[in-house]
């Protein structure tokens, strides 16, 4: 009984509670990924440490896969450590990261700290995410006044129409 009852909290905290008695080979990719997720959570696993955890996952999934890892963070305090390169989706989701490369940091901080040398992020075979990269080409490249640069559309917005005097 105390078994079933953590494997159906985490089936639900991982919405996927309705597929509960569905074999494994009924279920999309990323329902696999949520409900491997879910068996950590069921075992009482209070760090996960995923590897790509949104690869090979359409742009919705990897979104809903986000939201999901960041909710689990928020409401359960689980703590989660991942590999990614799905850089356009960490400023909207993660308050900190760091890039590794060849065992050593390049960089850490927020993403707002993290996301100001693209020079330093080519050399680790990263990029800016693509709406930082626009207005980045924009502000050195054609000269437009921009503060400073925007890494979510939201933030691009508010600087081109300040960029534009409204």
């Amino acid at each position: 009984p105390e078994v079933q009852k953590r494997v159906e909290a985490a089936l639900l905290s991982v919405d996927m509670a309705e597929y509960a008695g569905k074999g494994i080979h009924n279920l999309s990719y990323g329902q696999k990924k949520r409900v491997c997720i879910a068996g950590l959570l069921a075992m009482g696993h209070e760090i996960l440490l995923l590897d790509e955890p949104t690869a090979g996952l359409d742009p919705m999934g990897e979104y809903r896969m986000m939201e999901l890892l960041t909710r689990l963070n928020r409401e359960q305090g689980v703590t989660i450590v991942m590999a990614t390169h799905s850089v356009d989706l960490i400023p909207i989701f993660l308050h900190r990261l760091h890039i590794l490369s060849r065992g050593r940091l390049v960089r850490g901080g927020t993403p707002e700290e993290v996301f100001t040398a693209p020079e330093e992020l080519q050399s680790v075979k990263l990029r800016l995410p693509y709406i930082a990269e626009l207005i980045y080409k924009l502000k050195h490249e054609e000269g437009l006044s921009f503060g400073r640069i925007p890494l979510t559309v939201g933030e691009a917005r508010r600087e081109i129409v300040e960029a534009m005097g409204r």
